[in-house]
Formats: C-alpha cells, structure tokens, sequence
C-alpha cells in the first residue's frame, strides 16, 4: 500500500482547511524496479551464455557464488519494489523471486531447474515492467508518484 501526505488547501467558500489524500511510493520502489528489471535480464542472459563461455574455458562464470549473487541481487530489487504497490503484483514478484531461487539451488541436481530459472528470471523481468508502468501510469493521472490507472476521466 502506497504511502500518503496530506495536504490542506482551503475551500473557496468555507474558512475551513480540506484535507486530501496523496498517494507516494515507498523511497526505493522505484529504483527497486529498475534494480530488478536489470539484474533479471542480466542473470539470464548469464544463463544463455554459460554453456558458451564454459565450453571456451571460462568456467568461473558457472561458479554458485554468481549464482547466488544474483538471487541475493534479486530477492534486495524485489523486497524495494514490493513495499508499495497493489497486493497482487507483490504476489507476482515473491513468487517469481522464490520460483528462481529455489531453481538456482537446485541448478546441479536436476536438468530441468536451469530452465524453470530462467523463466522465473523472465517473469521477474517482466513484473518489474508492469510494475514500472503501473507507477508511470499512476504519475501521469496524478502529476504525483503513486499507483494506479488512469480512469476514464482522470485525463492522461
């Protein structure tokens, strides 16, 4: 849930102060989403050219440190993205986050956990996007940082 300011603008006919609320992202959320969308598409393609730069001898790319860097990398981007914002996209992240962490620590024993990792990058990828353009559709509707989409007669 966005955080909110309040702030009083007077009434044109009444001495009294109107109190309206404006929603404001968490510090971080949005940097966490650019934080993401990158840090997912470099892991994958990490994971697209490992059997390449293996095969040539750079065998240090394939170390678990890497690979735990990026789900720590990951799980840092999607914790700052996911403080505000709607509760399903939250889902989304957690989900994707925990989908390629556990692909990750199970990378060596079975065959097919790199490929369910790198489609849990992909969608960590991908929820960072919509999450991105949820906040610049909210900004645009609101000329402030907040959540949302635009209705009907919100303009933008």
């Amino acid at each position: 849930m966005p955080w909110t300011l309040g702030r009083s603008s007077p009434a044109p006919d009444s001495p009294t102060a109107v109190v309206e609320r404006i929603p404001v992202d968490r510090p971080g959320a949005l940097a966490g989403d650019v934080a993401g969308t990158f840090t997912s598409a470099l892991c994958l393609v990490h994971c697209l050219a490992v059997p390449a730069l293996a095969s040539s001898g750079a065998h240090f790319f394939h170390h678990p440190l890497v690979s735990g860097g990026f789900v720590v990398a990951a799980g840092a981007a999607v914790w700052a993205a996911s403080r505000s914002g709607p509760g399903w996209m939250k889902g989304l992240l957690w989900s994707c986050w925990t989908v390629f962490a556990v692909a990750i620590w199970l990378e060596h024993h079975h065959p097919l956990a790199s490929a369910v990792g790198m489609m849990a990058s992909l969608g960590l990828v991908g929820g960072h996007l919509l999450n991105l353009r949820g906040r610049q559709r909210g900004r645009a509707c609101s000329g402030q940082p907040s959540h949302g989409t635009c209705g009907p007669d919100q303009g933008a």
